[in-house]
């Protein structure tokens, strides 16, 4: 794959599986996002899932949904689901 099409921004959504309705889990997970310099992340919570959306590039999306099969203390991640969007609007190549 090329730098190009690493670094190109993409929509994604997360879906993360488990013991994840910790109350500083949401907090833990926009705070992550910050670091990797996505935007526009949001998330809500389910029974025994916390959806995650973000923009940014495709490598820092991975390193979230990484970081989210690990979570903080709080959580037990059985499984996460990481599914990105290609920008609709992008060139294509």
């Amino acid at each position: 794959m090329s730098e190009l099409q690493t670094n190109h921004s993409l929509d994604a959504t997360i879906r993360i599986y488990g013991k994840v309705q910790a109350a500083d889990f949401p907090a833990w997970i926009a705070r992550h996002a910050r670091k990797l310099g996505l935007i526009g992340v949001t998330t809500s919570q389910g029974s025994g899932c916390v959806t995650v959306h973000a923009t940014g590039a495709q490598d820092m999306l991975g390193a979230l949904a990484l970081g989210c099969s690990l979570g903080p203390a709080s959580v037990l991640v059985e499984r996460v689901d990481y599914c990105p969007k290609a920008d609709p609007d992008a060139p294509v190549l």
